[in-house]
Formats: structure tokens, C-alpha cells, sequence
């Protein structure tokens, strides 16, 4: 996601570094080495359910790219995207990351697991 070139105009005020797994990414928000996590890929909500738990139960806050609570146990087990700020974040991170995601779009949609 980083070669995509979506996160080169925050070059200069965010560091940002592959992660490679979602579930360790969100893992480590509520934990405090990192301030937030972002991915515009789908993924799984099993990768996913874990970490918001911990996250909100922290006081952070967990999202889609669009902005939207995450809803499990669908009938499609896939989000596009997520938005994760930890509870001691700066006030304007979430926003600022929303707004990428508005503006950095998606390379794909979300498709059923495979079973």
C-alpha cells in the first residue's frame, strides 16, 4: 500500500511504515507505539474483530473509509478499508485520515471470503 504513492503528500508531517498485518497494526494502537492505523484494502473481519475490540475498550476510535462503525457477523465478512486512532491521538488525526481515504479512493471492493 505504501508503493501506491496514496500516502506521499503526508511524507512530510506523518511517518508511516509497512505493518503487513492488519490484526498486529490494529493490535498495536491501543498498546501506544503507534497513534493510528490505516489500510484502504478490503479485509476480513476476522482480522479485524479483535483489534477494534481492543481499540474501543481503550478509547479509541474504529472505522471503515467511509466513516462508518463496523458491523460483524454479515453475511459478506469483508470491510473496505479502516480508519483506527488510538484514544491519545491528536484531536485531528481521524479527521485527516478521513479525508485521505475520501480522497485516495480504493483500488478494489470488498468480495465474499472464500469459504
Amino acid at each position: 500500500e505504501l508503493r501506491s504513492d496514496r500516502w506521499s503528500t503526508h511524507a512530510e508531517t506523518a511517518q508511516c511504515r509497512p505493518i503487513y498485518s492488519i490484526a498486529n497494526a490494529l493490535a498495536l494502537v491501543p498498546a501506544a507505539p503507534i497513534q493510528a492505523t490505516m489500510t484502504l484494502e478490503p479485509e476480513n473481519e476476522w482480522d479485524l474483530a479483535a483489534g477494534v475490540l481492543l481499540i474501543e475498550e481503550s478509547g479509541g476510535t474504529v472505522c471503515d473509509m467511509n466513516g462508518k462503525p463496523f458491523v460483524f457477523n454479515q453475511p459478506t465478512p469483508r470491510f473496505l478499508g479502516v480508519i483506527a486512532v488510538a484514544a491519545t491521538a491528536d484531536r485531528e488525526l481521524r479527521a485527516t485520515l478521513q479525508t485521505h481515504a475520501e480522497h485516495a479512493g480504493s483500488r478494489s471492493q470488498p468480495k465474499p471470503a472464500a469459504s
